[in-house]
């Protein structure tokens, strides 16, 4: 049920593109480029060339076309498949003295340390620590909490909150059970799916914040390193995602939003 790519040609064609796009993301786009030059590189050496592509080919006909998906982390075996290319090529270009092309190579190092750091420190900054923080303070005992997202995606809830499913369908919002007092929603349910060639538009997330269901908006975190694609990519979907939190209110209640109000997106609401 996982497999997002059609046994055919053109599948196939999109998953070894999106294979690629992932392993550009995961060793930094100099480096990639740096792995491309020392792969025409070693076509001279053909004994060299076939040692090292053969295992990489090998990966992807085995296990990548067989099960017909892929994610991020499926293409790290790949990384370290691929180094030794750069290390061919910046080797040699290291070797022939140039001063231009030592600082190259330096400073092609220094992007990937800061490439790693920047990762890092999203991790670390991830926004949904920051949502955890706000509903140990505002959640109660008996708080309960609907939310349609896999809890990889979503902030650690107090042990004691109990969870209702809930979902999206048709411009209503469905809830499986009790009506809970919050929604917490994670922007990581929706952007994950831009990964491969599926489409799930964020008009469901957009739809569900700005219809009158009940709920109002009353907390949004998010990460600002979003901001810093350069320095900080994002090609892990779940990584510092938009965390909103609604809050339910009732029919006679002032702040209860009305169906005439336009759609703010999350980025707006924060602001």
């Amino acid at each position: 049920r996982y497999q997002t790519y059609s046994n055919t040609f053109p599948g196939h064609f999109s998953l070894a593109f999106h294979t690629l796009a992932h392993l550009a993301n995961a060793l930094n786009m100099p480096v990639f480029l740096g792995c491309l030059a020392g792969v025409w590189h070693t076509i001279r050496n053909r004994q060299a060339f076939i040692s090292l592509i053969v295992p990489f080919v090998s990966y992807y006909l085995t296990f990548l076309s067989v099960i017909l998906y892929v994610y991020p982390r499926f293409v790290f075996p790949l990384v370290f498949l691929a180094l030794p290319f750069a290390g061919r090529a910046l080797s040699e270009l290291w070797e022939t003295k140039s001063k231009f092309a030592q600082f190259f190579v330096a400073a092609l190092l220094v992007h990937s340390f800061a490439y790693g750091f920047f990762l890092d420190l999203q991790f670390t900054l991830d926004s949904r620590y920051e949502a955890e923080a706000w509903m140990k303070q505002n959640f109660t005992k008996t708080t309960t909490v609907g939310t349609d997202a896999q809890a990889a995606y979503l902030p650690r809830f107090p042990k004691t909150v109990k969870l209702t499913k809930i979902s999206f369908t048709g411009g209503r919002l469905i809830i499986e059970g009790e009506r809970p007092e919050y929604i917490v929603l994670s922007r990581a349910q929706y952007r994950r799916y831009r990964v491969s060639h599926l489409t799930e538009p964020e008009q469901k997330l957009v739809a569900l914040i700005g219809n009158n269901n009940g709920y109002k908006v009353v907390a949004a975190f998010d990460n600002a390193l979003d901001n810093e694609p350069f320095f900080a990519p994002r090609f892990l979907p779940y990584v510092s995602p938009t965390i909103i939190i609604l809050q339910g209110v009732s029919p006679n209640d002032a702040n209860a939003p009305s169906p005439s109000e336009p759609v703010s997106t999350d980025r707006e609401m924060m602001e």
